[in-house]
C-alpha cells in the first residue's frame, strides 16, 4: 500500500521591516523541521517566531505518524528601514528660530512627522524652522511606502536674553556732560556714538549738542543680545544781560 505524503503547508509569504518579527504557521505535523534555522526562535515546532535580518526562504519539512515526509517553503522579505536624520543639536537665543533636520533618505514618497509640534513651522517638513519657547528635544519619524519607520532626535537649546538697563533719562545744559550708567554682564555697544566718550563701555560720558536718545545693546557669552534706551535732554542756556 502506498502511503500519501502529509499535507505540508509553510504558510503565506510575508514582508517585514528590518528588525520586525512575524510568526510562521506550519501545518501537517505532528513532526516539523524548519531550515535554515537563522532568525528562528525554534526549528522543531509548527509556529516559530521569525526575525531574519535579510530576505530568507524557509523550508518546512513535515513528517506524519507513518514516517511520510512532505515539504513546503515560505519567503520572508525583509525591507530596509528609511534613514531618519534630525540633524545636530543647536542653540538659539530666546525669540530666535533655526533650521533643524539633517539629510534623511528613503524611497520616494516617504513621509515625515515631528513631535512635539511646539515652535515648529511644520511637523511634516524634513527641515522645519524651530523657535521653541524653552529648550526642547524633537523626534522625527520617517515612514516609507513599505510602512517601515526610523526615528532620530535633536535638541534645541534656548538661552535667555541678557538683562540690560540703560538707566534713567537725564538732562544737561548746552555744553554740559553727563555720565551714562548701563547695567548688565557682557559686551556693551551704544548708538549713536555722537557725543559719547566711548561707545563700547557701560558708562560713557555723554556730551550731546541736542536732545538725543541713546540705545545700548548688551551681548552675553551665549551671543544673545538685548537693548534698552535712555534719553539725554539738552536744555538751552538762559539769556543774561549784565548791562
Amino acid at each position: 500500500v502506498q502511503e500519501l505524503a502529509p499535507p505540508a503547508n509553510a504558510g503565506s509569504d510575508e514582508a517585514l521591516c528590518f528588525g520586525d518579527t512575524t510568526q510562521l504557521a506550519g501545518v501537517g505535523g505532528p513532526s516539523y523541521a524548519w531550515s535554515p534555522g537563522t532568525g528562528l526562535s525554534a526549528v522543531d515546532i509548527a509556529d516559530p517566531l521569525a526575525f531574519p535580518s535579510t530576505t530568507t526562504t524557509y523550508v518546512l519539512q513535515v513528517t506524519d505518524s507513518l514516517g511520510c515526509i512532505a515539504t513546503d517553503s515560505v519567503t520572508i522579505t525583509v525591507n530596509a528601514l528609511p534613514i531618519a536624520s534630525a540633524g545636530s543639536d543647536i542653540s538659539l537665543c530666546s525669540g530666535q528660530q533655526g533650521s533643524i533636520g539633517g539629510s534623511p533618505t528613503g524611497p520616494a514618497g516617504s513621509t515625515f512627522l515631528w513631535a512635539p509640534g511646539t515652535g515648529l513651522s511644520s511637523t511634516t517638513d524634513p527641515n522645519p524652522l524651530a523657535a521653541p519657547p524653552t529648550t526642547t528635544t524633537y523626534v522625527v519619524g520617517v515612514q516609507d511606502l513599505n510602512g517601515c519607520i526610523d526615528t532620530d532626535t535633536v535638541t534645541v537649546n534656548v538661552n535667555p536674553l541678557p538683562s540690560i538697563s540703560a538707566g534713567a533719562d537725564t538732562s544737561v545744559c548746552t555744553g554740559g556732560s553727563v555720565q551714562l550708567n548701563a547695567t548688565g554682564t557682557g559686551t556693551f555697544a551704544w548708538t549713536p556714538s555722537t557725543g559719547l566718550s566711548d561707545p563700547n563701555v557701560e558708562d560713557p560720558i555723554a556730551s550731546p549738542t541736542a536732545t538725543t536718545t541713546y540705545t545700548v545693546t548688551l551681548t552675553d557669552s551665549n551671543d544673545c543680545s538685548a537693548s534698552d534706551e535712555v534719553t539725554v535732554s539738552v536744555g538751552s542756556l538762559p539769556t543774561i544781560d549784565a548791562g
